[in-house]
């Protein structure tokens, strides 16, 4: 594009966004916050109309992307006002488009704007789009990367906006077109009459528990099995139709009555399967017609208990193997609530009324002796019993990568090699932050793999911490292509674990849906895609990634 056709472009911005009063949210507190690519849609340098029609995001091809994750963001306070579209200083990409319902008819919508798919659903900011007649929003200042628009709107269906940002670029255009959503209430009664919020409290009360006793819903078109699958860090919700808001939310912009526990808002009324769900158990399960505004499940004290799980484990000594004692043992459930118990003369530690859920677990003591880094899940009505688990003093590793620039931040995340001590026991990842060129782990002996990324790069590296001998550990990154996922279009999900064919290193593991598609950035190469769906169903899929990229089409998956 010319200077001269650059500043018409400018012009035209502004004329317009003064005629329509657009509100605007200001995104520079954020700048710098980039995110690895999801789904990429064509940016453009004409801010005109593009408006498509039928249900979903109105956006043009995918291409691949780059991947890499950013860094952890607190929501600054979304700074609103009407008017004109105000352009910074430096422009940077302007976001715009029109949030319709399906009618064509303008919405007034609620917003979140995130990283991209594979971090964190951390919230860079969060607010309203405000629009003119026509339906229009605009979001000014954002710098190049991957991101994910969040539009919702009261009575109708969320949707979700991947797209990406490439450097020089000046606008880029996403339309919304949000379809109305069918709303099923839902409520919970003891078998005595009443209402189950009321049991519960008096429950908490009397253990004086820090674990979360919070009941939710899931909706799927098939039979719901006993035990729902780890939704990896994220809410099992997310693992059926539609979007459940608990009744601690706002339904209606009042509270919901006494006994309702929330509201399911589903893509379209039809017949369905609807869970009622503590942590990973399915306590209870009914089929509703389509349309079905109301839905009332019997639960009481007893068979919310019979699902809590217990863990005991000596701690020990990981040289000699003798018992210690007055060792703090914690587990944290993906809600970062936490319960901890302390080992006694014998190392012997007891951890109750543990929801059937995945945990952290660690074990510490002063001096920095410290078990490693786990995850376990719970079995109901168990009291699972891990044996010794051995305890070391840690040391510093340091690691140095080749390929971007020095200054360049690079994300590491760290695995264990090693077989844990008990079968139940998974391992888990620790994250570091390579910057200013450095970047350290406090780790215990071992054998670990780092996987590192870093904008459009990534890179693997396996070692021992008995052979460094006081050397870092060095990473080779290789720059990356885009693996386009294609996922169901009937918001079904999925759970994905994709795996380096040459490493055994994972690169994804989580539940995907709910969005048009996403791109990940990965070297050239061969991968293992392993597909489950809710009912523990998998399939396997080889991957080939060329310097053009590649894809994995997951629509006919079940």
């Amino acid at each position: 594009m010319t200077a001269r056709s650059d500043r018409v472009w400018w012009l035209v911005a502004l004329l317009e966004a003064a005629a329509l009063a657009v509100l605007v949210i200001d995104l520079s507190s954020v700048r710098g916050a980039t995110a690895p690519s999801s789904a990429v849609v064509e940016s453009s340098e004409d801010p005109g109309s593009a408006t498509g029609e039928g249900g979903g995001v109105t956006a043009s091809a995918m291409r691949p992307g780059s991947s890499a994750p950013g860094p952890e963001v607190s929501p600054p306070e979304a700074e609103q006002h009407r008017g004109p579209l105000a352009l910074p200083d430096d422009p940077t990409t302007v976001v715009h488009g029109r949030i319709t319902d399906g009618d064509g008819a303008p919405l007034l919508a609620r917003f979140a704007l995130m990283p991209s798919e594979d971090v964190s659903d951390e919230r860079l900011v969060s607010g309203r789009v405000g629009v003119a007649d026509d339906g229009r929003y605009s979001i000014p200042g954002l710098e190049p990367g991957g991101y994910r628009l969040e539009v919702s709107a009261d009575d109708h269906r969320t949707e979700t906006l991947a797209f990406e940002i490439f450097a020089g670029t000046s606008f880029h255009r996403l339309d919304a077109v949000l379809r109305r959503t069918w709303k099923l209430r839902v409520k919970v009664r003891a078998p005595d009459g009443q209402w189950f919020d009321d049991v519960i409290a008096d429950w908490r009360e009397k253990h004086a528990s820090p674990i979360s006793t919070v009941l939710s819903v899931i909706a799927t078109e098939d039979p719901l099995p006993q035990r729902l699958p780890d939704p990896m860090g994220s809410s099992v919700t997310r693992l059926g139709l539609g979007r459940w808001e608990a009744a601690n939310k706002l339904f209606g912009g009042v509270p919901m009555p006494a006994g309702y526990i929330g509201v399911l808002e589903l893509p379209e009324p039809k017949p369905l399967h609807i869970g009622l769900v503590f942590a990973q158990a399915v306590l209870a399960s009914e089929q509703v017609a389509a349309g079905q505004e109301e839905l009332e499940f019997e639960l009481g004290e007893a068979g919310f208990r019979a699902e809590l799980g217990a863990v005991r484990m000596r701690l020990v000594d990981g040289s000699s193997g003798a018992p210690l004692a007055g060792i703090e043992v914690r587990v944290r459930d993906d809600q970062r609530l936490e319960a901890s118990a302390t080992s006694d003369g014998a190392g012997m530690a007891l951890l109750e009324g543990l929801a059937p859920s995945p945990y952290d677990l660690s074990a510490s003591a002063a001096g920095g002796i410290r078990s490693g880094d786990w995850r376990i899940v719970p079995e109901p009505g168990v009291e699972l019993d891990l044996g010794d688990v051995p305890l070391h003093v840690p040391s510093m590793v340091s690691f140095e990568c080749d390929g971007p620039e020095s200054d360049a931040e690079v994300y590491l995340s760290i695995r264990s090699l090693d077989a844990p001590s008990h079968p139940a026991l998974r391992p888990r990842d620790l994250t570091t932050v390579r910057r200013e060129g450095a970047a350290e782990a406090r780790l215990t002996s071992g054998r670990w793999m780092v996987h590192a990324r870093c904008q459009g790069w990534r890179g693997f590296a396996a070692f021992d911490t008995a052979d460094l001998e006081g050397r870092s550990v060095r990473i080779v990154l290789r720059e990356t292509a885009g693996l386009e996922i294609q996922l169901p279009d009937d918001g079904r999900r999925l759970g994905l674990r994709l795996v380096d064919g040459a490493s055994g290193v994972v690169i994804l593991d989580r539940w995907l849906g709910g969005v048009d598609g996403l791109a990940v950035g990965l070297p050239p190469g061969r991968y293992r895609a392993e597909v489950e769906n809710l009912v523990g169903e998998r399939t396997r899929h080889q991957v080939v990634v060329t310097a053009e990229g590649g894809t994995l089409d997951l629509r006919a998956v079940r």
